[in-house]
């Protein structure tokens, strides 16, 4: 998994401030880095020298194996902020995502059995019975 963050020069440290985030994304996505190709980071202060609430911003495109590229956004108070809220975003997505990949018809979705929500302990006799009483 490829990340590149770029920090507009409206940042201070943007050299310390992308090595952060690249760590940061790299912790909270390590779970998909094999269906992960690339990451793009886009962090800004969309008010630059002025102060005022939810002016930081986070935009993150993730190329995702086999799907389009997607994009989510947030902003924040503080970059961190901005970062997080989008990191989590983006995991919610990839969930989404591959979780539909894996329950199509003949696989095994995630931490289960096919129609795991079946008692499989009933046999023919316990259905043939149960519907006869209807």
């Amino acid at each position: 998994m490829y990340i590149q963050v770029n920090a507009h020069n409206s940042l201070t440290a943007p050299a310390r401030l992308q090595s952060w985030a690249s760590d940061e994304l790299e912790r909270a996505l390590s779970r998909f880095s094999a269906k992960l190709s690339r990451i793009e980071v886009y962090l800004s202060d969309e008010n630059k020298d002025k102060e005022g609430a939810n002016d930081k911003r986070c935009a993150i495109e993730a190329k995702l194996d086999g799907f389009p590229m997607m994009a989510v956004a947030h902003q924040g108070d503080t970059i961190g902020e901005a970062l997080l809220g989008a990191t989590e975003k983006l995991e919610r997505i990839l969930d989404k995502k591959i979780g539909k990949l894996q329950h199509h018809k003949g696989h095994t979705p995630v931490g289960g059995e096919p129609f795991a929500d079946l008692n499989p302990s009933r046999d023919e006799e316990d259905v043939d019975q149960e519907f006869e009483t209807l």
